[in-house]
């Protein structure tokens, strides 16, 4: 694993270094089933704040590095913005008809749920978790705020292969002096692409070194 640059990262020196023992948490997708997921995450935080006698303690403090794909994305953001599990609980049955609404008889014939809610909600709460105030240009994946290192695997439509980001300023492709530095890209846009399968969502259209000669396009699938 590429050191990362705590100064750039929000990362606690131990869990960032390059060697020595790591707790990784990888969350599967599964749309509205990924309340499973939540609910025994839930059940692992508790146990861990009685075990520590920590009662304010989130899975944030606890692991290292969170990944996540499709509904899994959604939940390890959550967790890296430093969200407890009972707000992450809260976000999912309390938004869960919101996020997934069914779509329209026409959008139906291609795809099950409408995004637009899914994706304004994304926007909502992960610039919240961060201390944003509303109205706040949108997190990014570089963002200071992020507790643990973040990976979400994408499907890149336009290249036909798997795209994994994360937020480790060593890695590939997230060079700081490039114009198209993936840790420049919003948050819960990337969230909102690892969700974008054709059979529940449309697909994400990220647009990588917007305003720039070399400005280009994906879309995720």
């Amino acid at each position: 694993m590429p050191s990362v640059n705590l100064k750039v990262a929000g990362f606690d020196k131990g869990r960032s270094a390059p060697s020595g023992p790591k707790k990784i948490l990888a969350c599967d997708g599964g749309g509205i089933l990924g309340l499973m997921t939540v609910e025994i995450l839930a059940r692992l935080e508790a146990d861990l704040r009685a075990r520590l006698g920590k009662p304010a303690l989130v899975l944030a403090d606890w692991f290292d590095f969170v990944c996540g794909t499709s509904t899994g994305a959604i939940i390890a953001a959550c967790i890296s913005t430093g969200m407890s599990m009972e707000k992450i609980r809260t976000f999912y049955v309390e938004s869960g008809e919101q996020m997934f609404d069914k779509a329209s008889v026409f959008k139906r014939l291609r795809y099950s749920y409408n995004d637009e809610p899914l994706a304004a909600k994304l926007r909502t709460e992960l610039n919240q978790a961060l201390g944003y105030s509303d109205g706040a240009p949108p997190a990014m994946l570089g963002d200071v705020g992020l507790r643990t290192l973040l990976m979400m695997v994408l499907r890149n439509h336009s290249t036909d292969s798997p795209w994994p980001v994360w937020n480790n300023p060593g890695a590939k492709y997230n060079q700081r002096d490039r114009k198209d530095c993936n840790l420049n890209l919003p948050l819960w846009q990337l969230v909102r692409a690892s969700t974008a399968a054709p059979t529940f969502f449309p697909p994400e259209v990220v647009t990588f070194a917007p305003g720039t000669p070399n400005e280009y396009q994906f879309v995720f699938v």
